[in-house]
């Protein structure tokens, strides 16, 4: 549970307070570097709200997101916007930015090619202009990446001529281990990198409150309400139901005002023993839903009240109810001037792929594994296939003239359709 502004914040206010300060210089002031162009499109959305939204920095200081595309005048906006910062290619050289937001790749082109020459214009003339360096997601670069972005960092320094501990690095990122040595380590990676001296005391770290802390009530003051059975059964999220009607739905579920903003909903779901109950289960580690819910059944008396197995309805009730409380969580914020989640919530989907999916050979159709299906006794499957033209559907099978049962061998049987997929298709 972090009560600090974030990591991002941690960066984002001083680089645009350098940016204001030196506003009256024109060029690109601070580099932040992204090791995904989805990170870098995320954040580019919040640095333009922040800075839209800031009477102090609206029209004053400007960002670019430099990663690769915007070469379409149409598309990619030239000027910042209340959503948006600049991301035409060919604005961001011509005008460079106060920050400029990129990946490693695109940075080592722009240092490269004659091309993007002009945007470096104002840094070659005044190598102090270029003040903040961020690498988030700093742990990210390690192994081979790691030792190019290094270099990289170098190179970008002496081509702006950047005077010795004058650049500002900062690393950001969510996992610096633990133990004893953990800062050193954390100290002397980013030493590695950065080619700048860090110490220990350069690691800014989260300030985390316990369980308890974050409760303002004692254990024997907390609700114990769970919900009743019919009510979790009606609780799942119904066909062409929207978000906003599905949390209001949770709300009335655990007799929670449905009218309430988000932030008196973190309040509201502080008074219920299991939220305490689930945060002291996944403040230890990651957990699995089914432990989770077998914990919560052992430790908390109403929850364990819940039928354990599937109903008719093919639900499962304990699951179901922490599904809805989990919604509950997500939707809550924290007050203050700039709302942050009420907890940081975090839940791991697994998909498995769908190349060993087959259909069960029968007049329903039944999927499976191909795993699953084996033995004399059990049903066979072949490959699924769909015809988007007349909606016709059915299995994918290979027939040599030579026998007179189906292949088996599912490999032969995509290779066949692979080589040749229009020739024995037949609708």
């Amino acid at each position: 549970m972090s009560f600090n502004l974030g990591k991002t914040e941690a960066f984002l206010f001083p680089v645009l307070d350098y940016c204001y300060l030196q506003r009256h210089r024109p060029g690109i002031k601070v580099i932040i570097l992204y090791p995904m162009n989805a990170l870098a499109t995320d954040q580019a959305k919040r640095l333009a709200e922040t800075i839209w939204t800031d009477e102090r920095l609206k029209g004053k200081i400007t960002a670019g997101l430099f990663i690769g595309e915007g070469k379409n005048k149409a598309k990619y906006p030239k000027d910042m916007g209340p959503a948006n910062i600049i991301e035409n290619r060919d604005s961001i050289v011509d005008s460079p930015p106060d920050i400029l937001l990129t990946n490693f790749k695109m940075l080592d082109y722009g240092l490269m090619r004659n091309l993007f020459h002009n945007l470096w214009s104002y840094n070659l003339e005044d190598p102090s202009l270029l003040k903040f360096l961020v690498l988030d997601e700093l742990h990210t670069y390690d192994g081979a990446q790691g030792t190019d972005v290094a270099n990289l960092i170098r190179r970008l320094k002496l081509k702006l001529d950047i005077p010795k501990d004058h650049l500002c690095p900062i690393g950001t990122s969510a996992t610096i281990g633990s133990g004893d040595s953990a800062k050193q380590l954390l100290s002397e990676y980013a030493q590695t990198v950065f080619g700048e001296t860090f110490g220990e005391d350069a690691i800014i770290s989260e300030k985390r409150l316990s369980v308890d802390e974050f409760f303002p009530l004692p254990d024997n003051e907390l609700e114990i309400f769970i919900p009743r059975l019919a009510g979790i059964t009606e609780s799942r999220m119904g066909e062409n139901e929207n978000y906003i009607d599905y949390i209001r739905r949770q709300k009335k579920l655990w007799q929670i005002p449905e009218s309430i903003d988000d932030v008196s909903l973190g309040i509201e779901l502080k008074k219920f023993k299991i939220t305490k109950d689930i945060l002291q289960l996944t403040s230890i580690g990651i957990i699995s839903t089914q432990d989770l819910i077998q914990k919560l059944a052992d430790g908390n008396v109403e929850f364990r009240k819940l039928p354990e197995t599937v109903t008719e309805s093919g639900i499962n009730p304990r699951e179901e109810a922490l599904n809805s409380l989990l919604a509950l969580i997500a939707e809550a914020k924290m007050a203050g001037a700039k709302k942050f989640p009420f907890l940081y919530l975090q839940i791991q989907i697994w998909i498995r792929e769908l190349s060993g999916l087959l259909r069960e050979v029968s007049t329903e159709p039944i999927f499976s594994w191909k795993d699953k299906i084996a033995g004399k006794n059990e049903a066979k499957g072949l490959p699924p296939w769909f015809c988007r033209e007349c909606g016709a559907s059915g299995w994918l099978g290979l027939k040599n003239d030579n026998r007179n049962s189906f292949e088996q061998d599912l490999p032969a049987i995509y290779d066949h359709f692979l080589q040749q997929p229009q020739k024995h298709l037949f609708c």
